[in-house]
């Protein structure tokens, strides 16, 4: 019996010290995205386009504590279940924040670019050939629709960038300020899902010029 209540204690204390990790890792992944937006944002004529990062540590204390709920239920079925599903929906909350909080793009008299941690993904101006929006809707319980807009850029058919364009917290201004900036510097671009079978045309005529 006391191996029991040994392991449960531990297995608690684990717990606990989970859901202070969890929110400490978080703020130091908030710093790091803080630090890289700030260094590549720092040239002159760039501007940088990103979401807000600290959503991840509100995320990140819903987690924690539905970890610490856990952790004190450890002898009680009913409750381990309740703190379970808590925990599982605090972090499809959490990795929803993340997918949106972790890129961010910059762009300058050159190229657009999409960061995500370590790895970066450039198109120049002068290479991309079609610019243009998608929106996709999701209907949450209760009828109320959820609408995700997100701007697509091309350079030919297999290299693009793609731009979540609304998130929570995101300015509208901030949105249509890189939005116009594309549209001004991508000056072959073609603009507008509409004219696709024109942008279909243009890449069979380069590849026939190749």
């Amino acid at each position: 019996m006391q191996g029991v209540v040994a392991t449960i204690s531990l297995l608690s204390a684990g717990l606990i010290g989970g859901a202070v990790f969890w929110i400490i890792a978080t703020a130091a992944l908030i710093y790091v995205i803080k630090q890289a937006q700030q260094r590549a944002a720092g040239q002159p004529g760039t501007i940088l386009f990103a979401h807000k990062p600290m959503r991840m540590l509100g995320a990140s204390i819903g987690v924690a504590l539905a970890l610490v709920w856990l952790a004190v239920s450890a002898d009680d079925a009913w409750l381990i279940r309740i703190a379970l599903i808590t925990l599982f929906f605090a972090l499809a909350i959490y990795i929803a924040f993340a997918v949106s909080s972790l890129p961010f793009w910059t762009a300058d008299n050159t190229s657009l670019t999409r960061h995500l941690l370590m790895a970066q993904k450039t198109l120049r101006w002068d290479e991309i050939d079609w610019v243009y929006g998608v929106q996709n809707t999701a209907t949450r319980r209760g009828g109320r629709g959820v609408t995700e807009q997100k701007l697509i850029v091309e350079a030919g058919p297999r290299r693009r960038i793609v731009i979540t364009m609304n998130a929570l917290g995101t300015s509208p201004g901030a949105s249509l300020k890189i939005q116009s900036f594309i549209q001004d510097h991508a000056k072959q671009a073609v603009l507008g899902f509409g004219r696709i079978h024109e942008v279909e045309r243009r890449r069979a005529a380069a590849r026939n010029r190749a």
